[in-house]
């Protein structure tokens, strides 16, 4: 009598997958230019919320920071200091803006859409102050924690 016996092999083997995500941080500014309009030398403070919007994108840990190119310089040659505006981020203190640059708020990963963050603005005017139309550059930046 013939007996059969199959036998049946199971061979496998591993393949290993990889793949690296990379440290993604940018920021776009939704208003390239403020006009913070008419400010008269009578009034004790002028606030302007949200006068400057900056959408982050991140998957890491980040500082948003802000330097002025300046003093705020007025058509007839005026000169205003910069560290007379002050500044303030989402959840932060007002403070004043200095020509080394200063940080306006931190975050972490943000969803895909992005997170705002307003950026208020202060100035404090005084008579001392030429009559003008006064202007300066902010640069706004991401760094990576």
């Amino acid at each position: 009598m013939l007996k059969f016996i199959m036998i049946f092999l199971i061979i496998s083997s591993i393949v290993e997958i990889s793949f690296n995500i990379q440290e993604y941080f940018f920021i776009e500014i939704e208003n390239s230019f403020c006009d913070l309009g008419i400010i008269e030398p009578s009034e004790k403070e002028k606030e302007f919320v949200s006068a400057i919007r900056v959408r982050v994108y991140s998957n890491t840990e980040w500082e948003l920071r802000c330097e002025p190119e300046g003093d705020f310089i007025s058509n007839s040659g005026g000169i205003i200091p910069a560290e007379r505006m002050l500044i303030k981020g989402k959840g932060s203190e007002w403070t004043n803006l200095q020509k080394s640059g200063i940080t306006i708020v931190r975050g972490g990963p943000t969803p895909e859409t992005g997170e705002l963050i307003p950026i208020d603005l202060k100035f404090k005017p005084s008579f001392e102050d030429e009559p003008g139309i006064y202007r300066n550059k902010l640069f706004i930046t991401i760094i990576k924690l």
